[in-house]
């Protein structure tokens, strides 16, 4: 059954990395972020709280904002691989 739709089976698995990649990286950001508020927070004269320029907050940005921008070229570059196949198919 999956010989007969290798589209479907490369875009479940195109989706499934994108989405793994992403939470990742959420998550990472996540608890960087919140490990420099703790910090802030403990040693507040001495550290400094994390402003809107923390790295932390621009990962979490492009795990929300680019991944799925990624994840839609990453659709169409299969979507054009299959029709450019079915084309070569046609005219052999």
């Amino acid at each position: 059954m999956l010989r007969r739709h290798p589209l479907a089976v490369r875009l479940v698995l195109w989706t499934v990395l994108v989405v793994v990649v992403a939470f990742v990286m959420a998550i990472g950001a996540l608890f960087a972020f919140n490990a420099a508020d703790q910090r802030c927070f403990l040693d507040y004269p001495n550290t400094p709280c994390p402003g809107p320029d923390d790295p932390a907050l621009l990962v979490l940005e492009l795990s929300f904002f680019a991944m799925p921008a990624i994840w839609l070229v990453g659709v169409i570059v299969l979507f054009v691989y299959q029709i450019r196949r079915a084309g070569r198919k046609l005219a052999s």
